[in-house]
């Protein structure tokens, strides 16, 4: 994590690895807090649905007695009440599915945040190329996708490495806001459903990430330095 004619110190390299671990803890909790207050809302039957399931089991019942098909009639009447039976566990089945998930997932999040708690990681990743997104993609930020505990690091990591005027220069959370609304724009006729065209991006944090090693990487940083567009 350095710029060709201003290194990072490994003061600011262990900086930016418990910058991390702090980010890593913050969206763990915050995950954990957003699983617990989803709420589990069942499969919901149709009454209608099953009203008409019953009056066509029974009208096909008359049909076969009149044709005088009695083993038919019986297995029919044997099916009708079991299917009954599957319909209206469906909900509670689809109930225990989700909370099935929802234990999965806050068991998963709670060893994750258990064990960075616990075990730490202690020294940063050694790159060759210790460009910025690099090192994001080193770490496993993805994984913080582009929301506020993600953007909030890439601000730590830019006032640890290039200083608070950097930081504010580069303004995460607004460069963050064009990107989502231009790539918002660009899809809007996809969405819309009047072109076929569908467009693929880089995640958000990849092109701000991008701007800032294309504009800070390679020289020496002034206050004032306006991004490369």
């Amino acid at each position: 994590m350095h710029t060709e004619q201003s290194p990072i110190t490994p003061e600011q390299e262990i900086a930016c690895l418990h910058a991390v671990i702090r980010a890593r803890i913050r969206y763990y909790q915050n995950q954990i807090k957003q699983i617990k207050k989803e709420r589990i809302e069942g499969m919901k039957v149709d009454v209608k649905f099953i009203r008409e399931l019953i009056i066509d089991a029974f009208s096909d019942i008359k049909a076969l007695l009149k044709q005088g098909k009695f083993l038919k009639v019986l297995v029919g009447l044997l099916l009708v009440p079991l299917i009954f039976l599957v319909i209206m566990l469906l909900p509670l089945l689809d109930r225990m599915d989700q909370f099935w998930h929802k234990y999965r997932n806050l068991s998963r999040l709670k060893s994750q945040l258990k064990a960075l708690i616990k075990h730490p990681p202690q020294q940063p990743i050694p790159l060759e190329n210790k460009s910025l997104l690099n090192y994001w993609r080193s770490y496993g930020l993805d994984e913080l996708g582009s929301g506020v505990c993600a953007r909030d690091l890439l601000k730590d990591w830019l006032t640890i490495m290039y200083g608070q005027d950097v930081c504010d220069l580069v303004d995460v959370d607004d460069t963050y806001e064009k990107i989502a609304r231009y790539q918002g724009k660009a899809m809007s006729d996809y969405y819309r459903g009047k072109t076929k065209v569908h467009f693929y991006f880089a995640p958000i944090m990849h092109s701000i990430i991008g701007k800032v090693d294309e504009s800070y990487h390679h020289r020496r940083l002034a206050v004032g330095t306006q991004l490369i567009e």
